[in-house]
């Protein structure tokens, strides 16, 4: 066992054979944490829908703050055989601590920590009750002003990583067997490459490549 520190320079113990959608391993690796000690938590929710993780909702009772956790897959949950580096979890945790930097509002849920060896990535729960965007969009309700919020809410992260740019350059980027930064093999591997036609991926690429770096 080692340990990993959270946002609030906890030491967290790991567990590097944790699943998070089995409910006696979940309860494990809680208990092993920390964040179960007075018993089990209220329940687990399976949250459907992501092909690249393992997603649960961990509601800890009345009285504590749920969670969300994400444990990345090796084999992307599609008919095709994709596969990908589970370590790209460490980019959206980086993310979600930048952000919280960045951007003087609450726009992400709070970090709370990331284990590497076990893939897992955890956050506060977002308030019930809540409307997801995706959701919404899909069963066809449309609101500009949603569109209009994220348009600033993204240029506002563009524009103050690009005036801090010196100090987010600084993150340490790991890279996979290849030797392909994860957010390059996060951006294209994952997003772009199972859905997208081969003979694009190259425009995509060249396309994407020239608008890193540019100000809002």
């Amino acid at each position: 066992m080692q340990g990993v520190i959270g946002s609030e320079g906890k030491t967290v113990n790991l567990t590097s054979l944790v699943d998070i959608e089995n409910s006696v391993s979940l309860t494990h690796y809680l208990r092993e944490n920390g964040y179960c000690e007075d018993g089990m938590p209220g329940s687990y929710t399976n949250m459907q829908g992501g092909v690249s993780c393992k997603t649960v909702l961990i509601h800890m009772g009345e009285d504590r703050q749920s969670m969300v956790f994400k444990q990345a897959l090796s084999k992307l949950r599609v008919e095709a055989d994709w596969y990908t580096n589970e370590g790209r979890l460490l980019v959206e945790a980086k993310g979600l601590q930048w952000i919280a930097e960045l951007i003087d509002a609450p726009v992400t849920p709070d970090f709370l920590f990331y284990d590497e060896d076990a893939k897992i990535l955890a956050m506060k729960a977002i308030a019930e009750p809540h409307q997801n965007w995706k959701e919404s969009l899909l069963s066809g309700s449309i609101v500009s002003d949603l569109f209009t919020q994220f348009g600033e809410l993204l240029a506002n992260i563009h524009h103050s990583a690009f005036l801090r740019q010196q100090n987010v350059n600084c993150i340490p980027i790991s890279k996979n067997r290849c030797g392909v930064a994860l957010v390059e093999e996060t951006v294209f591997w994952l997003r772009i490459t199972p859905s997208t036609p081969t003979d694009h991926n190259g425009v995509i690429r060249s396309l994407a490549s020239g608008l890193v770096g540019w100000p809002l």
